[in-house]
């Protein structure tokens, strides 16, 4: 299978996976991983070190590395590795700073090359700050954890209440395993102080927008199905519940998949970025 075939190329030779790589490429969440960023892997699986400019090298081995932890499952390392790989290509381009340009940061780089209009389409330029918000995000990976179950916790209540009164109660047993489990993490951290002090306001909202945006999209639309039985009565909402129940228990699993959303998504995100930062020349293997 191709798939299989560019795979090999790209994560075949690493030390843990050449020994096993048949059974490794055939496990069904390394498949989904890769037919989730597809068309990176079919690019990626044509790179060849020693075909390209050292500087290019220096941006795409970060990169390959970002694409090879995320189909490995190391997600936290896949995102900083992808990230890295934007910032050093910023750094090239940028050269050295004019005067009054501020550089004392990832985000300060990006407003530099933007001024510059070294990217101008939006999408990029909002998919360079994503990217940006995702790689401070990890940096204080040691209270990420703490901080999605806070997050979490919070957006349940705040669908709840969202809810007409008379469902409230019905709704909140299909939710119980959920909300058990989130409670139960929580009480994990009952050891340890409130930590969100040590972060600064605005990465820390970012933070949340970035949990709660993928609790929306990846879980919300599913779960509170409102619209779909908006007027139809009691009957229409308990049709609902069985399917409830299995998002529920899909879900128990949040914080990872919080974790691979945004490696994935960082992985496309530093790709739009690259395109227009080297005019569609860097891909070029």
């Amino acid at each position: 299978m191709p798939l299989e075939e560019d795979l090999e190329k790209i994560i075949g030779k690493i030390w843990f996976v050449k020994n096993n790589f048949e059974s490794i490429v055939k496990h069904e969440l390394v498949m989904k991983r890769a037919e989730s960023v597809k068309d990176v892997v079919t690019l990626m699986a044509h790179y060849d070190p020693k075909k390209v400019k050292f500087d290019h090298r220096l941006i795409l081995d970060n990169f390959t590395g970002g694409l090879q932890h995320y189909l490995t499952g190391y997600d936290l390392y896949s995102i900083h590795l992808s990230s890295r790989s934007l910032e050093v290509a910023c750094l090239f381009k940028v050269v050295s700073p004019v005067k009054g340009e501020r550089y004392s940061s990832f985000g300060d780089l990006c407003k530099i090359v933007t001024k510059r209009g070294l990217v101008k389409q939006k999408g990029t330029v909002d998919a360079a700050w994503n990217v940006i918000n995702r790689r401070n995000m990890t940096v204080h990976d040691a209270l990420l954890e703490q901080a999605v179950l806070w997050v979490y916790d919070d957006w349940l209540k705040d669908k709840l209440k969202e809810l007409p009164r008379e469902y409230r109660p019905l709704f909140s047993s299909a939710l119980n395993p959920l909300m058990i489990q989130v409670r139960n993490k929580l009480k994990q951290f009952d050891s340890l102080p409130d930590l969100r002090w040590y972060i600064r306001t605005e990465p820390f909202e970012t933070t949340k927008k970035l949990i709660v945006d993928f609790l929306e999209q990846i879980i919300g639309r599913m779960l509170f199905p409102l619209k779909s039985i908006e007027g139809k009565g009691i009957m229409a909402f308990l049709s609902q519940i069985p399917k409830v129940i299995d998002i529920a228990k899909m879900s128990l699993r949040y914080e990872a998949d919080f974790l691979e959303y945004s490696a994935r998504e960082n992985i496309k995100d530093v790709k739009i970025v690259l395109e227009e930062l080297y005019n569609s020349k860097l891909f070029k293997f």
